[in-house]
């Protein structure tokens, strides 16, 4: 298994695994599919040199971080943008492998904080990132209509 710098030629196979998970966890957490803005993101953070990884196994991406600076973001802060690694993978330890390469790069960069979103039903993600070192700092609330 190989951990590498994302580049455009990827950016297709983050959003096909992006795709592939988010069908599990929408069913499982209700998270939903946000392939389009990842992708979006994911080019702005190729495009200036952030934080985003993938997991190759095979040539096969089986895993991807995004720490991203979007317009917007206070100075120091970045978006976490998604940790996704395939079903199969999970509870490997790959997930905090990417966060370490996110951390270090983003830490060269002058970045001090990332802010993310994971879903409170997903305990296994919850866990994840609180034993890397996260904080639950709010609540995030929707309604539908």
């Amino acid at each position: 298994m190989e951990i590498r710098k994302a580049g455009h030629a990827d950016v297709i196979k983050i959003v096909q695994l992006v795709v592939e998970c988010s069908m599990e966890l929408e069913d499982n957490h209700s998270t939903p599919n946000q392939s389009e803005a990842i992708a979006i993101a994911v080019g702005h953070g190729i495009d200036n040199n952030e934080a985003v990884f993938i997991a190759e196994d095979d040539g096969k991406i089986v895993g991807y971080v995004a720490w991203v600076h979007l317009p917007g973001n206070a100075p120091g802060h970045v978006e976490g943008c998604g940790t996704f690694v395939k079903p199969e993978l999970r509870r490997t330890g790959l997930s905090k492998k990417l966060r370490t390469y996110a951390i270090m790069h983003a830490k060269s960069k002058g970045y001090h904080t990332v802010r993310g979103v994971a879903s409170k039903t997903n305990e296994a993600a919850l866990a994840s990132v609180l034993k890397s070192g996260f904080n639950v700092v709010g609540i995030m609330v929707e309604r539908k209509f």
